[in-house]
């Protein structure tokens, strides 16, 4: 529980190794949103059993996925802020957010599909779309999209949203 709350992940993104059946159902009972594989099987099938987790299978691998252990470590640091803070909007204010918004950007295709597919906390729909998708409805010319990028103190977190019209 608290490596989720550390990388500010809901507990559904976490996966449990261990060897030790004792620990694995441990976790099974008391963080059933948890996925723990089984792991009751020679060391050298470990490899075959991990490629065998679609959970580890990206849908293609963003800029913005190579520097996830940098990200992870700077929402450390936003934590740091907001706790020495006096209050939220002196933490927003230190954290010195900028926000770009850009029309139809196709350099973005990847990302906003990325986005898609893997999360619900920037996709109220729940909607997926794959870059072909999206790249159509870029090409539309009653489609309505937007690229947001989100910059702050740390220069690291950046996150992009497409909205508009229905990709079909």
């Amino acid at each position: 529980m608290e490596i989720a709350k550390e990388l500010n992940l809901g507990q559904d993104s976490l996966v449990f190794l261990d060897d030790d059946p004792m620990n694995r159902d441990l976790v099974r009972e008391q963080l059933t949103d948890i996925l723990v594989p089984d792991f009751s099987l020679d060391a050298e099938h470990y490899t075959k059993t991990l490629y065998s987790l679609s959970v580890f299978m990206p849908f293609a691998i963003t800029e913005e996925d190579k520097k996830k252990g940098e990200m992870y470590h700077q929402e450390k640091e936003r934590n740091k802020v907001l706790t020495s803070a006096k209050n939220f909007d002196e933490y927003v204010k230190n954290l010195e957010i900028e926000i770009k918004i850009s029309e139809n950007s196709k350099d973005q295709i990847q990302r906003i599909s990325q986005m898609t597919l893997k999360t619900n906390q920037f996709n109220f729909t729940t909607k997926r779309y794959s870059e072909k998708e999206i790249e159509n409805a870029f090409n539309l010319k009653f489609s309505y999209d937007e690229a947001m990028s989100v910059k702050d103190f740390f220069d690291v977190l950046k996150l992009v949203s497409s909205k508009g019209g229905d990709i079909k």
